[in-house]
């Protein structure tokens, strides 16, 4: 119910809001003209004037008698005294809308229940702005790039951002409107004194000394009786004014509350500026927005909440799965996994676990350890499964069963290499091995594979897994794209390779090309660059790579099969004032069309890793265009295998003055290179952060200030 009246709210503000956009005759300058030449003016066009009020878009309405002497309110050019147009009731739209705005048309009970509704929102969007800003990693995070997430979710984030601070203002003036209406607000009644005596000392004419703009109201006397007086109302008081000499009679200042109350009515109808207006009528269909999306976020997750696996904690687990994932895919197969066997196992009350690789553990409730892990690099362990080692090296041996699983890709030379030494290790421990290591090779049907170790795994343990299969990847349709040009393989075998779509792709640098070698099904993804509309790569050609080796063949004019899928992720931060860019080898290929595109001149400092001195040959001449134009700020090379061998993370050791300055500034932080790489960087990082008291790398992650794309 509160939901409906929240929309209903929200629709009728929104008409509401429209209204000040179609007011007319508003009337400029009137800052520079006084109230005794508007007076002059409109008694000398008129018979009689009773009152002249300024509206909040500054059209000035009088009440008066025309020539055959009816009284009418019309719209006063005050400059010249003309009356411009007689004013006509309210559309029935505002007037109607009005009222189911205010009470629901049910007077006082539905004025009592807007309040409350509005009440309740203005609690929900108080705690929302600070869940926001935790969020986001604080409140200087506000703008910060958002979270991947479904269309609905992202939008929900991004336009709240925008708009929760006027709704804000909009409820919390609602509230003091409706404490108002409902008499909650005590007020002290203004009561001026007609009959006070005029002051024995001359002060400058009101008349004069007042600008238009200054009034609210005016009410003229009656007669020309020197005791009758005009009652003028101005934004913080009323004023009784003598007519013969401008002399202030009597004077009230309005409460604090009743300011507070004038100034929340303007906010609150965006009656004081058009602008402000049109924010309000937004805001009011945002609020429609996020009703909506809000609703459909809490039912996709009350129904994904249903297939959701809960595992049980570690020490109270009969079968414990252990994950190591790098982009959720693994995680997602272990996930599964646990989920058919709590299934099957739920009637004899089975307890499943499920935790990464990085909290290894052992309790003597365990019968049997699953292990499912990807490998990274050269044979390298995902990000949380790089405590593994050090953590399991400390544990006290046990002959736990244990079954591994590890997935891959045979297109690399190191297949499947972390799995392989998870198992090994063990084994060497003294663990049970319950069947030989399992290779899920995703160029192999790793469906059909999965399949057939969950039926060995089932038979050889006792325990009834039902039917599992790994979630298959989408493959997004291959396109055709031009080889515009491919340069000879550089001292370490790595290339450059530019190719064009055939038709118009919307895409970024740091997004995501899935090549098909020709004459096979595979396909391999490589972190491409957008240079001049066109796509580059940067590959190294490895001898079993069979993909690496095809393209290293393509000549100019050839047509490559390919499809790009957005990888938002390391798209590059619009809203960074700095930015860290770091890399090795290949993996410099995004950041060169991230400088190609930095029209802004935003500062990027680039630290590039690479194996010889020559091997920069091949990127000199984006590097130093990027140097040319300002759109790299410092370029530092580290080169592996010259006479003084160094490596990138050498470099920011090296500046880690800079490098901290730079991150206390609000610097963003990008890496694209080998996994390897990445872990030596994010230790030095994390040494910068204790040395200078800053954030370390997983608050940096959290406020978005950190991206990775490694490999």
């Amino acid at each position: 119910m509160s939901a409906l009246f929240v929309l209903i709210l929200s629709v009728t503000g929104a008409i509401l809001a429209t209204e000040p956009l179609f007011k007319s005759h508003q009337i400029d300058g009137l800052e520079s003209l006084s109230l005794e030449v508007a007076i002059s003016n409109l008694k000398e066009k008129h018979v009689e004037i009773l009152s002249v009020k300024r509206s909040d878009q500054d059209q000035i309405i009088a009440q008066l008698t025309d020539e055959e002497f009816n009284m009418v309110d019309a719209y006063i050019d005050p400059f010249t005294g003309d009356s411009i147009a007689l004013i006509e009731d309210q559309p029935k739209l505002y007037s109607w809308t009005t009222a189911l705005h205010r009470s629901l048309f049910l007077k006082t009970t539905g004025r009592v229940l807007v309040a409350i509704t509005t009440l309740a929102l203005l609690l929900i969007l108080t705690t929302g702005i600070f869940l926001f800003a935790q969020r986001q990693g604080g409140f200087k995070m506000w703008f910060s790039s958002v979270k991947e997430g479904s269309l609905s979710e992202r939008w929900h984030v991004i336009l709240s951002r925008w708009f929760m601070l006027p709704i804000y203002v909009i409820t919390l003036t609602g509230i003091l409107l409706s404490s108002d209406t409902l008499g909650l607000i005590e007020q002290s009644p203004v009561e001026l004194n007609w009959s006070a005596e005029l002051p024995e000392t001359t002060q400058p004419s009101f008349f004069k000394e007042t600008r238009l703009s200054e009034i609210k109201e005016v009410t003229f006397p009656f007669s020309e009786d020197p005791i009758d007086y005009y009652h003028i109302k101005l934004d913080d008081r009323e004023v009784l004014v003598e007519q013969i000499n401008g002399q202030i009679v009597d004077e009230v200042i309005y409460s604090r509350s009743a300011g507070l109350l004038n100034l929340s009515r303007s906010w609150h109808t965006g009656n004081n500026h058009q602008i402000w207006a049109i924010i309000l009528g937004l805001s009011s269909l945002a609020t429609v927005f996020f009703l909506v999306t809000g609703l459909v976020i809490y039912f996709r997750r009350k129904k994904n909440a249903k297939i959701l696996f809960t595992p049980a904690a570690p020490e109270h687990s009969e079968i414990m799965i252990y994950y190591g994932s790098e982009k959720g895919y693994v995680f997602q197969q272990a996930q599964a996994f646990a989920l058919s066997l709590q299934e099957v196992g739920e009637k004899t009350l089975l307890k499943v676990g499920l935790a990464p690789l990085d909290d290894f553990e052992i309790h003597e409730s365990y019968k049997q350890i699953v292990v499912m892990t990807s490998t990274y690099g050269d044979g390298d362990p995902p990000s949380n499964a790089q405590k593994f080692e050090s953590v399991f090296q400390s544990l006290e041996s046990k002959q736990t069963n244990y079954s591994v699983v590890a997935f891959g890709s045979s297109i690399y030379p190191k297949f499947c290499a972390f799995g392989k030494i998870v198992d090994q290790l063990l084994a060497e421990q003294g663990f049970q091995r319950q069947l030989p290591v399992a290779l899920i090779d995703e160029e192999k049907d790793p469906e059909q594979t999965f399949g057939k170790w969950s039926t060995q795994w089932s038979a050889q343990t006792g325990y009834d897994v039902g039917i599992v299969t790994t979630q298959k990847r989408k493959l997004l349709p291959l396109k055709n794209f031009t080889v515009i040009e491919r340069t000879a393989l550089n001292v370490d075998d790595t290339f450059l390779l530019k190719l064009k779509p055939s038709s118009k792709i919307n895409f970024q640098s740091g997004d995501l090309l899935q090549i098909q070698v020709e004459g096979s099904d595979k396909r391999r993804e490589y972190s491409i660059a957008k240079v001049d509309n066109d796509i580059l790569l940067s590959v190294k050609m490895h001898d079993y790579g069979l993909c690496s080796r095809y393209m290293s063949k393509l000549q100019e004019g050839e047509i490559l099969k390919a499809s790009l899928s957005v990888n938002e992720h390391f798209h590059f931060p619009k809203s960074a004032s700095k930015v860290i860019l770091i890399a090795n080898g290949t993996g410099v290929a995004p950041f060169l069309g991230m400088l190609d595109e930095n029209s802004k001149a935003v500062p990027r400092s680039l630290f590039l890793g690479l194996r010889f001195r020559e091997s920069v040959n091949i990127y000199q001449s984006h590097l130093s265009k990027a140097l040319e134009k300002n759109s790299l700020s410092q370029l530092k090379i580290a080169y592996s295998r010259a006479d003084e061998s160094q490596y990138v993370q050498d470099l920011l050791k090296e500046n880690q003055h800079d490098v901290a300055a730079q991150i206390k500034a609000g610097a963003h932080i990008m890496i694209c290179g080998s996994l390897a790489m990445k872990n030596d960087v994010l230790k030095v990082l994390d040494d910068i952060a204790v040395n200078h008291n800053l954030a370390d790398t997983p608050q940096l992650e959290k406020q978005g200030r950190l991206r990775s794309d490694c490999y």
